[in-house]
């Protein structure tokens, strides 16, 4: 009987850790200029959140594009609830350059 013990819970344990493993949250990103592209690397989950340290936020599950408006250092966080676990990862995003838009009009005057 004792041995039938050890045996269950070794079980147990080994269950328990692999439902840890599936609630993992990951990701990836590439930035250009102002935009950056976080990738997904979650191994499960159908609930997301993405915290884009701006301020902005964002539920969508697999690839994250985001623009933003100033050059700086962003906290970037990714949360994954698989219904029974919660897991959150978070990475610091470099922004160097935003590009400049100018926008003007002239006017001809006749001389």
């Amino acid at each position: 009987m004792r041995y039938f013990l050890l045996s269950c819970c070794f079980v147990l344990l080994l269950n328990s850790n692999i439902q840890a493993q599936n609630c993992h949250s990951a990701f990836a990103f590439s930035v250009s200029q102002n935009k950056a592209t976080f990738y997904n690397n979650s191994l499960s989950g159908f609930k997301s959140l993405w915290n884009f340290g701006d301020g902005t936020t964002d539920t969508v599950f697999a690839t994250a594009p985001h623009f933003y408006t100033a050059a700086g250092d962003y906290f970037v966080c990714y949360t994954n609830y698989n219904g029974t676990c919660t897991d959150t990862y978070c990475d610091t995003v470099s922004i160097k350059h935003v590009p400049c838009d100018a926008n003007f009009t002239t006017a001809l005057s006749g001389n």
